[in-house]
């Protein structure tokens, strides 16, 4: 989850993943200009949350991991604010 409302930079993390070799299965634009990133999992994969005041992955401000038995809003869903998830 690339949430640019707390600070992350997408094209940083593009660089990130394209050099550690991580596969982008799916895409989605997120309500906030962000995005969600659909990658394989790990079950030792941590989740890692941020937020105001929280960073989120260290030295990658606003990149949050979404693990095993966390929630995520899918494409189709409507906030309350009328913003919606859209796959790219």
């Amino acid at each position: 989850d690339l949430d640019v409302k707390n600070g992350c930079d997408l094209g940083a993390v593009a660089a990130l993943l394209d050099g550690i070799g991580v596969r982008v299965y799916a895409a989605v634009a997120t309500p906030s200009g962000g995005r969600h990133l659909y990658v394989a999992g790990h079950p030792d994969l941590p989740t890692v949350h941020a937020a105001s005041g929280r960073d989120g992955l260290t030295n990658y401000p606003g990149l949050e991991v979404l693990s095993f038995g966390t929630n995520v809003f899918l494409p189709g869903t409507t906030r309350a604010n009328g913003g919606q998830y859209e796959v790219l």
